[in-house]
């Protein structure tokens, strides 16, 4: 087994004492060569103050110890200040992460597609698969390359698919029937479950362009997400970002 370290030097109470006793043993030994001490008569005067330097260093002593404790106490304490400013700074980060997570949970439950119809015209499709209900649907249409807006929804509406024959025909069919279409941009609330289209003028369905919606959730938060799904916050002002994908 290995020998316990030896601490320094500087920490070592046996050299302060060993340098106390060379000292002493030091005037002792001068005034023994250079006065023949044995020789001088007795000042008795002088033991009072010999005394209290005597007391004097030992207090001393006494107090370089108590300082040393006090700086390794504060040490000490610095460390166990870090460690737990360290501990609070990972909950906290835990904390936001958790709410961020509760924000996103609903908008995460919302789908954006694009679907392109007869003479390829471009309908934005956005799918509510949340548990609540998303309201000041918006959907547009940007470059991938700048970013910019290329159009703008001319007509909106909540739509369902219906899987049969159709007119007597032997094959069955999807149709898509809107239920209530009108000739506005925005669509105003869509309950959980059902799904909404958003018409194009114009606009041919290009690969170099990107369908996005804007929407509201159930608890106040606007977001974008676009057909890739990647969702942002939406803000205005002094509105605090809930965070982005």
């Amino acid at each position: 087994m290995n020998a316990d370290p030896q601490p320094p030097w500087h920490k070592d109470r046996r050299v302060y004492v060993a340098g106390f006793v060379c000292l002493a043993v030091g005037i002792l030994l001068g005034w023994l060569v250079s006065g023949h001490i044995w020789r001088l008569p007795p000042n008795w005067g002088d033991i009072p103050t010999w005394v209290l330097a005597v007391l004097a260093g030992i207090a001393g002593w006494l107090g370089f110890g108590q300082f040393r404790m006090l700086r390794d106490q504060l040490k000490e304490e610095r460390a166990l200040n870090a460690k737990r400013d360290k501990l609070m700074g990972r909950q906290l980060a835990e904390a936001e992460r958790r709410a961020l997570a509760d924000q996103r949970a609903q908008a995460e439950g919302v789908i954006v597609s694009r679907s392109v119809g007869n003479g390829k015209q471009l309908y934005g499709i956005v799918e509510n698969k949340s548990a609540r209900p998303i309201t000041s649907i918006t959907c547009t249409v940007t470059s991938k390359a700048s970013g910019d807006v290329v159009a703008q929804a001319v007509a909106s509406g909540q739509f369902v698919v219906s899987t049969g024959s159709f007119a007597g025909g032997p094959q069955p069919r999807t149709q898509r029937i809107m239920l209530d279409e009108q000739r506005r941009p925005d669509y105003g609330a869509l309950p959980p479950g059902k799904t909404c289209r958003f018409t194009f003028a114009h606009v041919d369905g290009n690969n170099d362009d990107l369908v996005a919606a804007e929407f509201t959730d159930d608890a106040g938060f606007r977001w974008r997400l676009d057909e890739n799904q990647h969702l942002t916050a939406v803000t205005t002002g002094d509105d605090e970002e809930p965070g982005e994908d």
